[in-house]
């Protein structure tokens, strides 16, 4: 057992006991005998404690700081992913497109609509660069009132990624990736601030934590340090005064 002394005798039994009791029981000799001095166990166990408390803060919040940071990194590139695809299929649907097509016809005629009006500093709206609100009308099916063609197959996120698996599925988009996607737009340029603000937290929970330890240490070496300087004083007047008394009843 942790802070636990097993003292035994020569016939086999033995005993355990709180290292704390034991320190007070019994006394730390050197080599030669002499006293030595050691810290108290309840001394020790406050600054364990207290690193204890520094690690258990650092870790918890390491872990979940990254949780929360995949999970939003995770997010961002899944309806990023699905606007991106609703935003071509807008794009072939602008320019009057023959719908279904396949991903390498739609993707190739992406590239011909980006190298058309790429450079030319064209406004938004154009049938090769759709507005915010043009792609969202066609992220809706026809059911909820929107423009995504009826026989085009449903857009799905990391569909290539998937089907290297073995499953032929995707995850799912529609209209809400669509809004979440418009909202992410607005914080990106914020995200290399957050993530630098949280490894600087985690830095300073560290630097901090280990300071306190520090501090707490230092603080219970001057208490005890005032205490055995105290107690020397307080036996050192004892001792004079018996001397003094001692002789005075001998003359």
């Amino acid at each position: 057992r942790i802070n636990t002394v097993r003292t035994s005798t020569s016939d086999g039994h033995f005993v355990d006991r709180p290292m704390r009791d034991f320190k007070q029981e019994y006394t730390l000799l050197d080599n030669t005998g002499h006293v030595l001095q050691e810290p108290f166990e309840d001394d020790l166990q406050a600054i364990a404690c207290r690193a204890w408390l520094v690690s258990t803060l650092q870790y918890g919040f390491m872990c979940w700081g990254a949780f929360l940071l995949v999970t939003l990194g995770f997010l961002r590139v899944w309806v990023g992913l699905c606007y991106r695809r609703y935003k071509h299929v807008t794009m072939a649907l602008m320019n009057n497109q023959t719908f279904p097509m396949s991903d390498y016809e739609l993707g190739s005629f992406v590239n011909w609509c980006h190298a058309s009006v790429d450079g030319e500093g064209q406004p938004f709206g154009v049938p090769c660069k759709p507005s915010f609100q043009q792609v969202l009308s066609v992220c809706k099916s026809d059911e909820e009132g929107g423009r995504y063609p009826k026989n085009q197959p449903p857009v799905l996120a990391f569909e290539g990624m998937i089907k290297r698996t073995g499953f032929d599925t995707g995850l799912p988009c529609g209209a809400t990736k669509c809004h979440l996607n418009k909202a992410f737009q607005d914080y990106d340029v914020y995200a290399p601030i957050v993530i630098a603000v949280y490894l600087l937290l985690i830095c300073g929970i560290r630097i901090c934590g280990n300071s306190m330890v520090r501090a707490k240490k230092y603080s219970l070496q001057h208490i005890r340090a005032k205490q055995t300087r105290e107690y020397y004083e307080y036996a050192s007047t004892r001792g004079g005064r018996r001397g003094g008394t001692s002789w005075l009843s001998a003359a």
